[in-house]
């Protein structure tokens, strides 16, 4: 008897469908039965199992999450016994469905006891001043939203792409925390101790740098509050947080070669293009994404950081670098429209959304890490649509994974450039013309990363050898 397996995903609701199973005969097997006439064996008909939430795809079950399920916190997966294990029978498939099925309906019971209680708390009149209301009046000054302020000889500038997507990611954990509870207080009536309490719930669940995030938010939106909203008291005053660890790391130069190659094998160049650009010049990736060809004179570039408030830097541009960017050139000669910038997004043909860059740079670590695409979550998805009619078994042939590349991030290019330089032999003051740092920072880097790297060890005790035998 010939099987196929159909999977639909149908929304689920109180009423669970049941696996069901659908026989048809084959035409002619009526008449067949009223002649008396044999029967050849043929296949008898077509078994259809619908198993809610279970999809079939090359015959292998899989759970696509819907945006709806999504909300609720459910993810992607493959039905398998652990990553490379035995895929679930049809019987398993069965039991997993109606376990996942309970467990969408008692989250979706859980968010709807959340919503009635949000809905019972007690409303404040118009002229009571809620968190909500300070972070977000706070947060749509002109500055906030990207847009210096200039009246008569008043000018500020506006704040940094990366300050601006901080505090509104900041804003969205107060706005989650507790389902609101926090977020729909009255901004008065929140005391130091109160708001201790709210920051330790926060690193616990969210760690420190997100928590530094909120409480610098809410000391420039309490501010605004005293200002302009008539506040009195200032809760985050005396609020202190640790600083967090520095991060220690950058690459060794078979783990940049690495990276540039799985960049190539993908068909992200430009990704290679970037990871180069940031070895090479140690720039900031915005700085790296906003880089314009007008800005390379006479085989260098001329930087102008923004982080530094247009802090102009000329660097030359190496020989391998040079190659790399007159192959992106060629790459783009018949676009239609050619946009000024060095490092663009070849696939859709402009220029670099931040977040996009940031997702394509942790698929290509990825791939450069373990050899395989990123396969859960929205990465996942990303990665799938990016490699959709590649070869990636072909394109992936002979490639080496490099496993300490797992925990690479593009901002450790910049500290790959400090170091390098140093290993090439540079002072301070050299380093400090390539990559912007102050001279203060440049040795608070060396410090955490020279100290690391046994190469300056057996230098310096090769130095310290040739002295004493000249003496």
């Amino acid at each position: 008897m010939l099987q196929s397996f159909e999977a639909s995903a149908p929304a689920v609701g109180r009423k669970a469908d049941r696996p069901t199973r659908t026989v048809s005969r084959p035409a002619g097997a009526a008449a067949s039965k009223a002649s008396g006439a044999p029967r050849e064996a043929k296949p008898m008909g077509t078994i259809t199992v619908k198993i809610p939430l279970v999809t079939w795809r090359d015959g292998r079950p899989r759970f696509f999450a819907s945006a709806a399920q999504r909300k609720l916190g459910f993810k992607g997966e493959d039905l398998r016994h652990g990553p490379d294990g035995a895929w679930f029978t049809l019987d398993e498939c069965i039991a997993w469905s109606a376990r996942r099925m309970a467990e969408i309906e008692a989250m979706r019971e859980t968010r709807a006891k959340a919503v009635a209680d949000h809905k019972a708390r007690p409303r404040f009149s118009a002229d009571v001043v809620t968190v909500s209301i300070m972070v977000s009046r706070c947060l749509e000054q002109d500055h906030y939203q990207g847009k210096a302020v200039s009246r008569g000889r008043k000018s500020r500038a506006a704040c940094s792409p990366h300050t601006i997507r901080q505090y509104n990611n900041a804003s969205r954990v107060l706005e989650n925390l507790d389902d609101g509870l926090i977020w729909h207080s009255p901004a008065a009536a929140i005391s130091p101790a109160a708001l201790e309490g709210v920051l330790d719930k926060i690193e616990q669940k969210h760690g420190l740098a997100t928590t530094r995030s909120v409480r610098a938010l809410l000391s420039v939106a309490w501010k605004f509050g005293q200002k302009r909203l008539g506040l009195s008291a200032n809760p985050v005053i005396g609020q202190q947080l640790p600083v967090p660890a520095p991060r220690i790391r950058y690459a060794e130069r078979h783990e940049i070669a690495a990276l540039v190659d799985a960049a190539d094998r993908l068909g992200l160049p430009e990704i290679g293009d970037a990871v180069l650009l940031g070895v090479w010049t140690g720039q900031r990736q915005a700085d790296r994404l906003s880089l314009a060809g007008g800005q390379i004179v006479d085989d260098a570039i001329l930087f102008r950081q923004q982080k530094k408030h247009g802090q102009p830097l000329l660097i030359p541009v190496s020989a391998d670098l040079a190659a790399r960017l007159d192959a992106a050139r060629l790459r783009r000669k018949d676009w239609r429209v050619n946009y000024p910038e060095i490092v663009l997004d070849e696939r859709a043909k402009r220029p670099f959304q931040a977040d996009w860059y940031r997702k394509l740079f942790r698929i290509v670590a990825t791939v450069a890490s373990t050899g395989v695409l990123p396969a859960d979550g929205k990465l996942g998805q990303v990665a799938r649509s990016i490699t959709r009619g590649l070869d990636l078994t072909a394109a992936l042939d002979g490639f080496e994974p490099v496993a300490t590349l797992a925990d690479f991030h593009d901002q450790d290019l910049r500290d790959t450039a400090v170091t390098w330089l140093a290993l090439a032999g540079c002072d301070i003051a050299e380093i400090a013309s390539i990559t912007g740092h102050s001279l203060k920072t440049i040795q608070d880097v060396l410090k955490h990363y020279l100290g690391m790297h046994p190469e300056l060890a057996r230098s310096a005790i090769a130095k310290l050898s040739a002295w004493a035998l000249d003496k």
